[in-house]
């Protein structure tokens, strides 16, 4: 009898530190959604890999936004570096100093490769979280949330835990992932 009470005591106090870990992520996840709100802008310098059903491209890329303004620049590859374009809300089209292009899609619901940035940074703002795990990254703690982006997609998104830095992102259409980057450089500039 006592070795039963025991073992649910132990059973108990696991799952109670468990939930405390994930409401600790969670708490630390909101205050990074409300930096991000609060910021006058943001940038980041990306490598983003976009994978279409028949070929794989990969990017370096920076984007900032700067309210409702964002802009990419490609700095690689060099065929189109120093390309940037500016995306405007509600417009399904990009536009380079004046030429406006439309971009290949990768889903249904528009996204791009170029676009998938302004989405990623949305989405960190005022998505809303629908798993939070911690991780251990080549020794780093890690924190790592999935909040969907739309009807299909989803964005996976890992931050260093001590410094709500993130580190690498996903998106991830129809059980596939279209998006990947690695984000080199982050800034929140307050105002």
């Amino acid at each position: 009898m006592k070795r039963t009470a025991l073992f649910a005591l132990m059973i108990g106090l696991v799952f109670l530190w468990g939930c405390s870990s994930s409401s600790a992520n969670e708490e630390a996840y909101k205050q990074f959604q409300s930096d991000l709100c609060a910021a006058s802008s943001i940038e980041m310098t990306v490598d983003l890999t976009a994978s279409y059903n028949e070929k794989v491209l990969e990017y370096k890329l920076f984007f900032m936004e700067d309210g409702d303004k964002a802009t990419v620049e490609v700095l690689s590859p060099k065929l189109i570096a120093g390309v940037k374009a500016h995306i405007l809300p509600g417009k399904d089209s990009l536009e380079y100093d004046g030429m406006i292009l439309d971009a290949v899609e990768l889903t249904e619901d528009g996204l791009t490769p170029l676009s998938a940035l302004p989405a990623m940074l949305e989405c960190m703002k005022n998505g809303y979280v629908t798993q939070i795990w911690s991780e251990e990254l080549s020794g780093q703690k890690i924190i790592a949330i999935q909040s969907p982006i739309s009807d299909e997609a989803y964005l996976t998104l890992w931050l260093a835990k001590d410094s709500m830095t993130p580190l690498h992102c996903e998106i991830t259409n129809a059980d596939k992932v279209v998006i990947f980057c690695n984000i080199a450089e982050w800034t929140i500039n307050r105002g």
